[in-house]
């Protein structure tokens, strides 16, 4: 389903008229190694490829890497306030994207947690910004627990 998914990300993209930077780079959020085990692929891998291919910009692969020493507890029932925490220095910066703005690509955005610590890294590691673009969104009214 990633490219049925990635194509109407793609499209709208293409219509929103946003006064943002043009993104220059593609950088997925990674997957921890327990996560890829159980589902043997990583979502957000799959959609910022096919945005890659989609707006021939690179998809740098090893921009963002999951420091695996934070143990983090499953996700779907954490409460606002505990994602947040989990995601406190959990994403490093891997290659740098020095003076690069970045699309950074997730699958699903709940408190958006993850995206920020993603951007924080990212930007540590020198992008110049970064513009996070997401397949869904959970309703707030949901993401408020």
């Amino acid at each position: 389903m990633a490219g049925a998914c990635a194509d109407l990300m793609w499209r709208t993209l293409q219509t929103q008229h946003l006064e943002v930077p043009s993104i220059q780079a593609w950088v997925a959020v990674p997957s921890s190694t327990r996560a890829l085990k159980r589902r043997g692929f990583n979502p957000a891998i799959e959609l910022a490829s096919k945005l890659s291919s989609y707006s021939r910009l690179p998809l740098v692969r090893t921009a963002l890497c999951i420091n695996e020493s934070f143990a983090v507890a499953e996700q779907k029932q954490a409460s606002r306030e505990r994602r947040r925490q989990q995601a406190l220095g959990r994403y490093e910066a891997g290659v740098a994207l020095k003076g690069q703005w970045v699309g950074l690509v997730d699958d699903v955005m709940t408190t958006g947690s993850t995206l920020n610590a993603c951007s924080q890294a990212l930007l540590s590691g020198g992008a110049k910004g970064v513009i996070a673009v997401v397949f869904a969104r959970t309703p707030r009214s949901l993401a408020q627990f």
